[in-house]
């Protein structure tokens, strides 16, 4: 039989006399050690029944019996006052525990758009970097070479030459857009041979 904890506050009485099964006194003796009432409950009443058993035996009325378990039908048994108030546990609706998993489920994605971000323009942030460290060597390398002219198409264009490095840099500004997927090509010429 499972015994409920309300339930263990009923069995003082039994306890002081004796009268439970090896589980019913071992779980009634754990509650005791925790609740104050019964334990004082339980002294009172073995007090009580030594009293009782050393006096004197004594028949009682045969009507006493059946007065006493007409009494105790009509008397409700209750479990002594406790205490420690019950605490009312609300149960949560439903949709909360749906409404936790989306929001986790936003917020990860979330973070991973984020993350996504972070590493493209990291990536984007390294190479720049890395054009401007061969730009910057380039411009500053002993014996760098400037040119700039006008084109025939209206812009301009500029070149920086390292013969140190064999390195060449070549920018254009104002050239007009190429219709389709035609593209402005540069071709380096040496004095003897195409490069």
């Amino acid at each position: 039989m499972k015994l409920l904890s309300h339930d263990l506050h009923t069995l003082s009485g039994a306890y002081a006399v004796d009268a439970l099964d090896p589980a019913e006194r071992e779980k009634f003796e754990r509650h005791m050690n925790r609740c104050q009432e019964c334990s004082h409950e339980v002294r009172g009443l073995q007090a009580t029944a030594t009293g009782l058993a050393m006096s004197a035996a004594q028949v009682p009325p045969p009507e006493l019996k059946r007065r006493v378990l007409t009494a105790a039908a009509r008397t409700r048994q209750l479990p002594p006052v406790s205490e420690h108030r019950a605490v009312v546990q609300r149960r949560r609706p439903q949709w909360m525990p749906r409404l936790a998993v989306a929001v986790g489920a936003a917020g990860m994605a979330v973070v991973i758009a984020l993350g996504i971000t972070l590493a493209r323009t990291q990536n984007e942030l390294d190479s720049a970097r890395a054009q401007q460290h061969a730009l910057a060597a380039v411009l500053n390398s002993p014996g760098a070479t400037m040119l700039s002219a006008r084109t025939t198409l209206g812009g301009s264009a500029t070149i920086v030459v390292s013969r140190q490095l064999r390195e060449v840099i070549f920018t254009s500004e104002g050239l007009p857009a190429l219709p389709g997927k035609k593209v402005y090509q540069l071709w380096l010429m040496a004095p003897h041979h195409i490069v």
